[in-house]
Protein backbone atom coordinates (compact mmCIF):
# COMPACT_ATOMS: atom_id res chain seq x y z
CA UNK A 1 0.00 0.00 0.00
CA UNK A 2 2.84 2.40 0.88
CA UNK A 3 4.65 1.54 -2.36
CA UNK A 4 1.50 2.39 -4.33
CA UNK A 5 1.19 5.67 -2.46
CA UNK A 6 4.79 6.61 -3.23
CA UNK A 7 4.33 5.85 -6.92
CA UNK A 8 1.17 7.96 -6.89
CA UNK A 9 2.98 10.87 -5.23
CA UNK A 10 5.87 10.66 -7.67
CA UNK A 11 3.49 10.66 -10.62
CA UNK A 12 1.88 13.93 -9.53
CA UNK A 13 5.05 15.94 -9.04
CA UNK A 14 4.73 17.82 -12.34
CA UNK A 15 1.26 19.40 -12.00
CA UNK A 16 1.45 23.18 -12.40
CA UNK A 17 0.51 25.21 -9.36
CA UNK A 18 -0.25 22.07 -7.37
CA UNK A 19 2.40 19.37 -7.27
CA UNK A 20 6.14 19.58 -7.46
CA UNK A 21 9.55 18.02 -7.00
CA UNK A 22 10.55 17.97 -3.35
CA UNK A 23 13.47 19.57 -1.50
CA UNK A 24 14.16 19.45 2.20
CA UNK A 25 15.94 22.78 2.53
CA UNK A 26 16.52 25.69 0.19
CA UNK A 27 16.70 29.44 0.02
CA UNK A 28 14.73 29.94 -3.20
CA UNK A 29 11.41 28.58 -4.38
CA UNK A 30 11.44 26.07 -7.22
CA UNK A 31 9.58 26.56 -10.52
CA UNK A 32 6.24 24.85 -10.91
CA UNK A 33 6.00 21.88 -13.27
CA UNK A 34 4.52 22.11 -16.74
CA UNK A 35 0.82 21.29 -16.92
CA UNK A 36 1.23 19.87 -20.45
CA UNK A 37 3.41 17.11 -19.00
CA UNK A 38 0.70 15.94 -16.61
CA UNK A 39 -0.96 12.56 -17.01
CA UNK A 40 -4.56 11.52 -16.32
CA UNK A 41 -3.90 10.77 -12.64
CA UNK A 42 -2.37 14.20 -12.11
CA UNK A 43 -5.28 15.92 -13.86
CA UNK A 44 -7.73 14.02 -11.67
CA UNK A 45 -6.15 15.28 -8.46
CA UNK A 46 -5.84 18.80 -9.84
CA UNK A 47 -9.53 18.75 -10.72
CA UNK A 48 -10.44 17.89 -7.15
CA UNK A 49 -8.34 20.69 -5.66
CA UNK A 50 -9.50 23.32 -8.14
CA UNK A 51 -13.17 22.31 -7.98
CA UNK A 52 -13.36 22.23 -4.19
CA UNK A 53 -10.98 25.00 -3.16
CA UNK A 54 -10.35 27.39 -6.05
CA UNK A 55 -13.53 27.80 -8.07
CA UNK A 56 -14.77 30.71 -5.92
CA UNK A 57 -11.41 32.50 -5.73
CA UNK A 58 -10.60 35.89 -7.24
CA UNK A 59 -8.89 36.11 -10.63
CA UNK A 60 -6.40 38.71 -9.36
CA UNK A 61 -4.65 38.57 -6.02
CA UNK A 62 -1.53 39.89 -4.33
CA UNK A 63 -0.60 36.62 -2.66
CA UNK A 64 -1.79 33.03 -2.57
CA UNK A 65 -0.59 29.76 -1.08
CA UNK A 66 -1.98 26.31 -1.83
CA UNK A 67 -0.93 23.76 0.79
CA UNK A 68 -1.03 20.05 -0.05
CA UNK A 69 -0.18 17.92 3.02
CA UNK A 70 0.56 14.23 2.54
CA UNK A 71 -1.77 13.07 5.31
CA UNK A 72 -4.10 15.99 6.07
CA UNK A 73 -6.66 18.18 4.33
CA UNK A 74 -5.63 20.56 1.58
CA UNK A 75 -6.10 24.31 2.08
CA UNK A 76 -5.80 27.58 0.17
CA UNK A 77 -5.15 31.08 1.50
CA UNK A 78 -5.51 34.16 -0.73
CA UNK A 79 -4.74 37.80 0.02
CA UNK A 80 -6.84 40.17 -2.04
CA UNK A 81 -8.64 43.52 -1.79
CA UNK A 82 -12.22 44.68 -1.76
CA UNK A 83 -14.17 47.92 -1.32
CA UNK A 84 -16.27 48.76 1.70
CA UNK A 85 -19.46 50.82 1.62
CA UNK A 86 -17.45 54.06 1.34
CA UNK A 87 -15.41 52.84 -1.64
CA UNK A 88 -12.34 52.50 0.56
CA UNK A 89 -10.04 49.61 -0.27
CA UNK A 90 -9.17 47.14 2.46
CA UNK A 91 -7.33 43.84 2.40
CA UNK A 92 -8.93 40.49 3.13
CA UNK A 93 -7.65 36.96 3.61
CA UNK A 94 -9.85 34.34 1.98
CA UNK A 95 -9.42 30.80 3.30
CA UNK A 96 -10.73 27.46 2.03
CA UNK A 97 -10.02 24.02 3.52
CA UNK A 98 -11.33 20.62 2.47
CA UNK A 99 -13.28 18.69 5.11
CA UNK A 100 -11.02 15.67 4.49
CA UNK A 101 -8.06 14.80 2.31
CA UNK A 102 -8.94 15.07 -1.38
CA UNK A 103 -5.81 13.13 -2.14
CA UNK A 104 -7.18 10.02 -0.44
CA UNK A 105 -10.74 10.44 -1.69
CA UNK A 106 -11.36 8.38 -4.81
CA UNK A 107 -15.16 8.34 -4.71
CA UNK A 108 -17.77 10.89 -3.67
CA UNK A 109 -15.14 13.61 -3.38
CA UNK A 110 -17.63 16.17 -4.70
CA UNK A 111 -19.64 15.70 -1.49
CA UNK A 112 -16.71 16.66 0.75
CA UNK A 113 -17.57 19.88 2.61
CA UNK A 114 -15.34 22.94 2.41
CA UNK A 115 -14.66 25.34 5.26
CA UNK A 116 -14.53 28.94 4.00
CA UNK A 117 -13.55 32.04 5.95
CA UNK A 118 -12.89 35.68 5.09
CA UNK A 119 -11.23 38.13 7.48
CA UNK A 120 -9.78 41.61 7.16
CA UNK A 121 -6.04 42.15 7.45
CA UNK A 122 -4.33 45.36 8.52
CA UNK A 123 -3.43 47.31 5.37
CA UNK A 124 0.19 47.90 6.41
CA UNK A 125 0.80 44.23 7.20
CA UNK A 126 -0.96 43.20 4.00
CA UNK A 127 1.19 45.54 1.92
CA UNK A 128 4.32 44.05 3.46
CA UNK A 129 3.03 40.54 2.78
CA UNK A 130 2.54 41.45 -0.89
CA UNK A 131 6.07 42.87 -1.03
CA UNK A 132 7.79 39.77 0.36
CA UNK A 133 5.59 37.50 -1.77
CA UNK A 134 6.74 39.36 -4.86
CA UNK A 135 10.35 39.27 -3.66
CA UNK A 136 10.27 35.52 -3.11
CA UNK A 137 8.60 34.76 -6.43
CA UNK A 138 11.14 36.88 -8.32
CA UNK A 139 13.88 34.58 -6.92
CA UNK A 140 12.47 31.27 -8.23
CA UNK A 141 15.16 28.88 -9.53
CA UNK A 142 15.81 25.21 -10.10
CA UNK A 143 17.27 23.27 -7.12
CA UNK A 144 20.82 21.94 -7.13
CA UNK A 145 19.95 18.63 -5.46
CA UNK A 146 17.47 15.84 -6.11
CA UNK A 147 14.40 15.17 -3.89
CA UNK A 148 15.04 13.24 -0.70
CA UNK A 149 11.47 12.72 0.48
CA UNK A 150 7.99 12.24 -0.96
CA UNK A 151 6.08 12.94 2.25
CA UNK A 152 5.52 16.26 3.97
CA UNK A 153 3.59 19.31 2.82
CA UNK A 154 4.11 21.00 -0.53
CA UNK A 155 3.41 24.73 -0.63
CA UNK A 156 2.54 26.42 -3.92
CA UNK A 157 2.91 30.20 -3.89
CA UNK A 158 1.63 32.59 -6.53
CA UNK A 159 0.52 36.14 -7.27
CA UNK A 160 -1.63 37.50 -10.10
CA UNK A 161 -1.44 41.28 -10.32
CA UNK A 162 -2.45 43.04 -13.59
CA UNK A 163 0.44 44.53 -15.55
CA UNK A 164 -1.68 47.59 -16.27
CA UNK A 165 -3.20 49.91 -13.70
CA UNK A 166 -5.42 52.74 -14.88
CA UNK A 167 -4.26 52.13 -18.44
CA UNK A 168 -0.60 52.53 -17.49
CA UNK A 169 2.18 49.98 -16.81
CA UNK A 170 2.03 48.69 -13.25
CA UNK A 171 5.55 48.30 -11.77
CA UNK A 172 4.13 45.96 -9.14
CA UNK A 173 2.30 43.81 -11.69
CA UNK A 174 3.16 40.21 -12.42
CA UNK A 175 1.95 36.63 -12.71
CA UNK A 176 4.46 34.42 -10.91
CA UNK A 177 4.47 31.08 -9.12
CA UNK A 178 6.86 28.85 -7.24
CA UNK A 179 6.81 25.94 -4.85
CA UNK A 180 8.67 24.26 -2.01
CA UNK A 181 8.13 21.19 0.14
CA UNK A 182 8.84 20.99 3.88
CA UNK A 183 11.91 23.28 3.82
CA UNK A 184 14.41 23.66 6.65
CA UNK A 185 12.73 26.05 9.14
CA UNK A 186 15.84 28.25 9.22
CA UNK A 187 16.10 28.62 5.44
CA UNK A 188 14.59 31.51 3.50
CA UNK A 189 11.83 29.23 2.24
CA UNK A 190 11.33 27.95 5.78
CA UNK A 191 10.64 31.50 6.97
CA UNK A 192 8.31 32.01 4.01
CA UNK A 193 6.35 28.87 4.90
CA UNK A 194 6.13 30.02 8.52
CA UNK A 195 4.63 33.32 7.38
CA UNK A 196 2.05 31.43 5.30
CA UNK A 197 1.19 29.12 8.20
CA UNK A 198 0.87 32.05 10.61
CA UNK A 199 -1.40 33.91 8.19
CA UNK A 200 -3.53 30.79 8.19
CA UNK A 201 -3.42 30.77 11.99
CA UNK A 202 -4.51 34.41 12.01
CA UNK A 203 -7.60 33.55 9.95
CA UNK A 204 -8.47 30.59 12.15
CA UNK A 205 -8.18 32.57 15.39
CA UNK A 206 -11.27 33.83 17.16
CA UNK A 207 -12.03 37.41 16.07
CA UNK A 208 -11.17 38.89 19.46
CA UNK A 209 -7.74 37.18 19.43
CA UNK A 210 -6.58 38.21 15.98
CA UNK A 211 -5.26 41.61 17.02
CA UNK A 212 -3.01 39.90 19.59
CA UNK A 213 -1.63 37.74 16.77
CA UNK A 214 -0.55 40.72 14.66
CA UNK A 215 2.87 41.11 16.38
CA UNK A 216 3.66 37.52 15.35
CA UNK A 217 2.95 38.37 11.71
CA UNK A 218 5.17 41.46 11.93
CA UNK A 219 7.97 39.35 13.42
CA UNK A 220 7.56 36.77 10.64
CA UNK A 221 7.87 39.53 8.05
CA UNK A 222 10.94 40.99 9.74
CA UNK A 223 12.72 37.64 9.90
CA UNK A 224 11.83 36.78 6.32
CA UNK A 225 13.02 40.13 4.97
CA UNK A 226 16.28 39.71 6.91
CA UNK A 227 16.84 36.21 5.51
CA UNK A 228 15.90 37.27 2.00
CA UNK A 229 18.27 40.27 2.11
CA UNK A 230 21.12 38.08 3.36
CA UNK A 231 20.50 35.59 0.58
CA UNK A 232 20.40 38.29 -2.10
CA UNK A 233 23.66 39.85 -0.84
CA UNK A 234 25.29 36.41 -0.90
CA UNK A 235 24.11 35.89 -4.48
CA UNK A 236 25.68 39.22 -5.49
CA UNK A 237 29.01 38.17 -4.00
CA UNK A 238 28.95 34.90 -5.91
Amino acid sequence: MRMQRERFVFGMLLIQGLLCSMALAQDALEPEGGILNSDEMEWSYAEKVRDKLLKQEEAYFGARVIALPSFESEWVLTLTTEYDGKNKIHYVLEYAEAGKSLWDSEKNWKAIPVKRLKVKLDNKIAGEVEDVWRGMLRQVRYPESEPESLDGTSYHFSRAVPNLAGGRPNPEGGFESGQVSSPDPDSVCGKFVKLAEDLRGYVLKEAELRENFSPQLRDDLRQLRKKLDQHQRQDMKN
